[in-house]
């Protein structure tokens, strides 16, 4: 049973750098006014125990934030792993699907959760009614930039 935990804490890591290096992509034309860094944060989760992933911060000009990236857990309920985009006036939710067999369906087979996902990767899951998730790409992240930390591209 530990090592099916430490293959998804493993999993989750991987897609969580993975997500990092395309946002470090998505961000390189703009190189001069935004730097990111990264850090280890701890988290703790009750069916793995504590682990350290990686957390992004994403700078401009004299070290100021714009957004962190928070890594949240590996163990979602109908997702494979979760990390929110924190900017100063919001939060974005964005959950990793690599499984779609994992979605919970009802005795319909109709999907319950995030029927916007189409495909494996990342999504950002907006909070508000009647809007599907998407997929997340170089356009949709900054967007996310913009809305959770007023900060224009």
């Amino acid at each position: 049973m530990m090592s099916q935990h430490n293959s998804i804490r493993a999993s989750y890591i991987k897609a969580l750098d993975n997500l990092y290096q395309n946002i470090d992509s998505w961000l390189e034309p703009t190189k001069l006014s935004a730097k990111i860094t990264k850090n280890n944060v701890k988290l703790n989760e009750e069916a793995t125990g504590t682990y350290y992933a990686p957390q992004l911060t994403i700078l401009y000009g004299q070290n100021k934030s714009i957004a962190t990236l928070e890594p949240v857990a590996a163990h979602v309920l109908g997702a494979n792993g979760r990390v929110d985009l924190v900017g100063l006036y919001d939060r974005a939710y964005m959950l990793y699907f690599n499984d779609l067999n994992t979605k919970p369906v009802n005795q319909q087979g109709f999907l319950l959760l995030n029927p916007g996902v189409t495909k494996p990767g990342w999504y950002w899951i907006p909070n508000r009614i009647n809007e599907n998730d998407h997929l997340l790409d170089k356009d949709v992240f900054k967007q996310l930039i913009t809305e959770v930390s007023d900060y224009e591209f």
